[in-house]
């Protein structure tokens, strides 16, 4: 496979993260405007070093200029939940409430945010 044929894919999955982050969509200006100097991590409450040591503004200022430092911090974001995630599953399967942890991911909608950590708060509007 060329590499031409594999950079779409990238391309538009990094394109999700960031949407999904830090609302650099540019059909949203309005929304990228209000990250443009959004303080606040990706997520409350993670403790990824991406979250611990970066704002949404920034990590979004090195997604659109293209800095590689941006996806690694994506990345590390991401591994980061991942991680968390497996080890609920292992607590859950050792705890024999597997099942209430899966409806709980499945009915969340988004598996990063439990009890603990909360839902992430919402971008200004205006």
């Amino acid at each position: 496979m060329k590499s031409g044929h594999f950079q779409p894919l990238v391309s538009r999955r990094v394109t999700a993260m960031v949407e999904m982050h830090c609302g650099a969509n540019t059909n949203q200006a309005r929304k990228a405007r209000a990250v443009a100097s959004d303080q606040r991590p990706l997520v409350e409450g993670c403790t990824c070093p991406a979250c611990t040591g970066f704002s949404r503004a920034y990590i979004r200022h090195l997604v659109t200029q293209s800095e590689i430092t941006g996806l690694r911090l994506l990345s590390a974001h991401n591994l980061h939940h991942l991680l968390d995630l497996a080890a609920r599953a292992r607590e859950a399967i050792a705890a024999g409430r597997f099942a209430e942890l899966r409806a709980e991911v499945a009915g969340n909608g988004d598996s990063v945010h439990h009890e603990s950590v909360g839902k992430p708060s919402t971008l200004p509007t205006s």
